[in-house]
């Protein structure tokens, strides 16, 4: 089933079927009910890219946690121990490098 380019396992997590969508479809809906997008396999989000939905997705469960977003990049800094100083690394080497 993993070969078949136009097909989707449903990411309700009470649902374990999978939809057949054709080309060109943004979505398909699920026996289930569950809005699927046919370019992530996840929750149908409209007026957001996969890239945004899965982001805000990861923001939202981390949030609290150690991990907190760069102000300056956006890259994901992890605080094990210290002070609530940072410098990112990635952000540090754009800067020198002038990427």
């Amino acid at each position: 089933l993993s070969r078949i380019k136009n097909l989707k396992w449903c990411p309700n997590n009470q649902c374990k079927r999978f939809v057949i969508f054709q080309e060109g479809m943004e979505k398909i809906k699920c026996r289930c009910g569950t809005e699927v997008c046919t370019k992530c396999g996840l929750h149908y989000h409209p007026n957001q890219s996969c890239q945004e939905f899965i982001e805000e997705g990861f923001w939202s469960n981390v949030k609290g946690d150690t991990i907190v977003k760069c102000p300056k990049c956006g890259h994901g800094v992890e605080k094990i121990e210290g002070c609530n100083h940072m410098t990112c690394a990635y952000y540090f080497l754009r800067s020198i490098l002038k990427i």
